[in-house]
């Protein structure tokens, strides 16, 4: 745990002995319950801590830390404070600095923070969401008079004016409590679904996920989690949560940081160098130009990717006119194929044609640029991604036909319901229903046994059931390894086979090696807990170890 987390580690104790005096329920949210649940803790490379309140548990929260905050403590929101410019309150502390770069010309306290993000009831429809969207954009916008938020969604971005010539008038506070009671009118706290109060990407989710909350340990505490927090995880993250991320794909926030000088400190000596009247002027400005064409540039922006992709899809469809690659349709070798769909795979999975849900690609995500793939290459493009054992892509590039200008092939459709058919199987495992989790897997292993992760899924299902000595679990190693050589995981595997035979040394020897080079943080767990660890250990124990919350 680094310095930085420490600090955070901190707060959220705070945070969450305010709220056991009280009996508020929040509960770790994002990247900090992923943390919480893969790695028992903060995830090593992470840099903030978040968590979710509903409306009721926000207002008491709200309320306890008018008399209950530590010193040197402070609670921000756009309630209380008429120049906070977040949407989504903040706990944080006065005697660090943790300054991004949209806080140089704002007064809101800039020091380290643990981001509250509010949950409203949501029950609509496709066409709600967008007017939810509009309204949260809009929100944040006449928030922060310096950060654009709404040009990303260019959907009603001609009424931010109206709305700042009304903060002139009548104040800001009425016109955020309009909007603010407007946000909560989408649905009730009966509602089945929960949509969360954010400027990036507004997340549409069960509420059932957030029915109870349950103690787990984190670092050298324990804090709250959904109890359906692999559930939460497999719905926010896929299939891979557990898989840790390669070097290029963690991200963190920009931001100076100091954790022994206030942040109004520091910020003094940037704004020093600075002429902030003209700064702040200058970024309204911007700010209204943006919003003013943000219709325009949009449309130019959607031009260009279809442009884009259309030359890339002509490619395509050029090679795929040899007569080899002909052949290799025909005799369905996806090893041939792979190469001539790779930089249409490529692009039409990467943000500027999918999306991202994400701050910086939210209208793509709704609005993607699909080329007219006829019915083989929807096909091709999913059995390659499954033969590469990637299964989100593929469950995302299916979406992605769904609302292509094409009409969804048949085999295409056997091969979606294949992918609805891997989650279920994962989710019996979430439930601890091994039985019917080793049967699903056998039946999907057999559709496409060249899938890594399916046969890894398939592997799972035996070992829970206690069938490591099986021929079975050793051919799937087998042919793993094959298909992977490289992987480490398959090392852990192996052992358990070896476990299981009762060649303990060997087991150990193998679960010694793989351990500080596994891909999967589920395994790491394992290994962390026992030199030989039980077959049946899942992580769902592991949430079974904490407390219930009162």
């Amino acid at each position: 745990m680094t310095s930085f987390q420490q600090h955070l580690l901190r707060l959220l104790t705070e945070i969450d002995a305010i709220c056991q005096k009280n009996h508020i329920t929040y509960f770790l949210a994002g990247g900090t319950l992923l943390g919480a649940i893969r790695h028992r803790g903060f995830i090593p490379w992470d840099d903030d801590a978040d968590i979710l309140m509903d409306e009721e548990n926000w207002q008491k929260f709200r309320k306890a830390c008018q008399t209950q905050l530590p010193a040197n403590r402070f609670l921000s929101s756009p309630e209380d404070d008429p120049t906070y410019p977040n949407i989504f309150p903040r706990y944080g502390e006065t005697t660090s600095a943790c300054v991004h770069t949209n806080q140089i010309l704002t007064q809101d306290p800039p020091g380290m923070i643990i981001d509250i993000f509010i949950l409203d009831g949501f029950n609509g429809s496709r066409k709600d969401y967008l007017r939810y969207i509009k309204t949260v954009m809009l929100y944040a916008d006449c928030v922060n008079l310096y950060s654009l938020y709404g040009h990303r969604f260019p959907l009603g971005s001609n009424r931010y004016p109206v709305y700042q010539h009304m903060m002139k008038r009548v104040g800001r506070r009425p016109v955020l409590a309009r909007l603010e009671k407007k946000l909560r009118s989408f649905g009730s706290s009966n509602s089945s679904q929960t949509i969360m109060r954010w400027s990036s990407m507004p997340l549409v989710s069960p509420r059932d996920f957030y029915r109870r909350a349950i103690r787990v340990p984190f670092e050298n505490t324990t804090l709250l989690v959904p109890e359906k927090a692999l559930s939460y995880l497999l719905w926010h993250y896929g299939a891979d949560f557990m898989m840790l991320p390669p070097h290029s794909e963690r991200d963190s926030h920009n931001a100076a940081v100091n954790l022994s000088v206030p942040g109004d400190t520091l910020r003094q000596d940037f704004q020093a160098v600075l002429d902030i009247p003209s700064l702040r002027t200058a970024y309204q400005n911007r700010k209204q130009a943006f919003l003013a064409n943000a219709p325009m540039r949009q449309e130019t922006r959607d031009v260009l990717s279809r442009t884009r992709m259309l030359l890339c899809y002509g490619k395509l469809r050029a090679a795929l006119q040899q007569p080899d690659n002909q052949t290799a349709q025909k005799k369905r070798d996806i090893a041939k194929l792979e190469p001539v769909y790779q930089e249409c795979l490529q692009l039409q999975l990467s943000p500027e044609m999918a999306g991202r849900e994400d701050y910086d690609h939210p209208w793509r995500y709704l609005y993607p640029v699909v080329a007219p793939y006829n019915s083989q290459m929807q096909q091709d493009m999913l059995e390659i991604l499954l033969r590469q054992g990637r299964i989100r892509q593929a469950q995302r590039l299916y979406a992605l036909f769904e609302s292509g200008p094409s009409p969804i092939g048949e085999k295409a459709r056997e091969l979606s319901q294949w992918l609805q058919d891997f989650y279920t199987c994962i989710r019996y495992l979430i439930d601890h229903r091994f039985a019917p989790a080793q049967n699903l897997a056998r039946d999907l292993y057999q559709q496409q046994p060249m899938c890594p992760a399916v046969i890894e899924l398939y592997l799972y299902t035996l070992r829970f059931t206690k069938c490591c000595k099986d021929p079975l679990y050793r051919q799937l190693i087998q042919q793993w390894a094959c298909m992977d050589p490289e992987n480490p995981d398959i090392s852990v595997f192996r052992g358990d086979y070896l476990a299981a035979v009762g060649q303990q040394e060997e087991a150990i020897r193998l679960y010694t090696q793989a351990k500080d080079h596994l891909q999967n943080g589920y395994e790491h767990l394992r290994l962390t807990d026992c030199a030989i660890p039980p077959l049946d250990y899942f992580v769902s124990s592991f949430l079974e170890k904490g407390s219930d919350h009162d």
